[in-house]
């Protein structure tokens, strides 16, 4: 989990959900050009996670439709973008649930 702002982050309650704060943010990160997009798609999706009783189990599928369109990813695009999705979300999933 990221963190960014003035407050003073509680550690207990953050461990109480699992989850462990980050605290250095890297000024610089790099990205292909070619996994631009996926990223950006990938990005837009992250309020859109179907959570469990104790863990994440994957994306929201019927986002994914709103967030191209609204992105104006052309159609053409549309397969290659939900096979990057999916190698972000299982990823992305692997770390989310690492006990």
């Amino acid at each position: 989990m990221l963190y960014e702002g003035d407050a003073t982050p509680d550690h207990e309650a953050i461990a109480a959900f699992g989850l462990q704060l980050v605290e250095e943010v890297p000024e610089h990160t790099e990205c292909w050009p070619d996994n631009w997009l996926p990223f950006q798609v990938f990005s837009s999706l992250a309020t859109q996670w179907n959570v469990g009783p104790s863990k994440a189990i994957g994306l929201r599928y019927e986002a994914i439709p709103v967030v191209l369109q609204m992105g104006g990813v052309s159609n053409k695009e549309h397969a290659q973008i939900l096979q990057d999705l999916r190698v972000m979300e299982r990823e992305a999933l692997q770390l989310f649930n690492k006990s």
